[in-house]
């Protein structure tokens, strides 16, 4: 078995938070240029709301993706490496098909794990891992 390269999904091999923001707008008609900025104006309640809706639509399964990501991923899997993605995604089953689609489509992996916190699983598993993505 290779080394093992631990690779986050969102924000490193696509490109949110724009895809959310894009998908708000498209949906709500407001438009907001950072996460930050979409909290502080419209309050904690509504933003999860937003989010849940947003994570049921089905649209993480057509994210677009980091191009260059899916060719370096794939050098180091040619190479004999393990790729193991993780995510803070919630594990609710919608999301957690909506992203094993999305990764299929796009990469060879060995492992998605789902996480609470990055920095616990990182402390975890850092003796497996040669290299992290995030």
């Amino acid at each position: 078995m290779g080394k093992t390269i631990l690779v986050d999904i969102d924000g490193t091999v696509n490109n949110y938070p724009k895809c959310f923001l894009d998908w708000v707008e498209l949906n709500t008609g407001q438009s907001y240029m950072t996460v930050v900025e979409m909290k502080e104006k419209i309050g904690s309640a509504n933003y999860q709301n937003i989010k849940y809706k947003y994570r049921m639509s089905g649209v993480k399964r057509e994210l677009p993706v980091y191009h260059s990501s899916i060719k370096v991923l794939s050098e180091f899997k040619n190479k004999g490496c393990q790729i193991w993605f993780y995510t803070t995604r919630p594990r609710i089953q919608k999301v957690m098909d909506d992203t094993v689609f999305w990764l299929n489509k796009y990469f060879m992996y060995n492992q998605l794990f789902f996480v609470d916190n990055k920095k616990d699983f990182l402390n975890k598993h850092m003796p497996t891992i040669s290299l992290v993505i995030d």
